[in-house]
């Protein structure tokens, strides 16, 4: 059986640690697990998801409870690097389905 467009999965790499900040990410049913191959949709979701992680945390709305807040803009950096790498795979227009 041919897969649909939607369906494709496709692979991006990342550093452990940026794989470590995705899996944050997952919730159920999404549960995301380190080199997964996602499909479009499921990849641009991750990338809204850290975008908005990114957010929260650059507006000390994030809370971790460890009243160390000294690292939170690398923190916030990284995420939007994660999105960043995301959103230049997958442009409008690109057939990348």
């Amino acid at each position: 059986m041919r897969r649909k467009a939607y369906q494709i999965e496709h692979s991006i790499d990342f550093t452990a640690k940026q794989w470590e900040e995705i899996c944050s990410l997952s919730f159920e049913p999404f549960d995301i697990s380190e080199g997964e191959a996602l499909t479009r949709g499921q990849w641009l979701a991750v990338a809204e998801m850290a975008l908005g992680k990114s957010v929260m945390i650059a507006a000390r709305r994030y809370d971790m409870g460890d009243d160390d807040d000294d690292g939170n803009e690398q923190w916030a950096d990284e995420l939007r690097e994660i999105a960043d790498t995301i959103l230049a795979k997958f442009q409008p227009g690109d057939g990348n389905l």
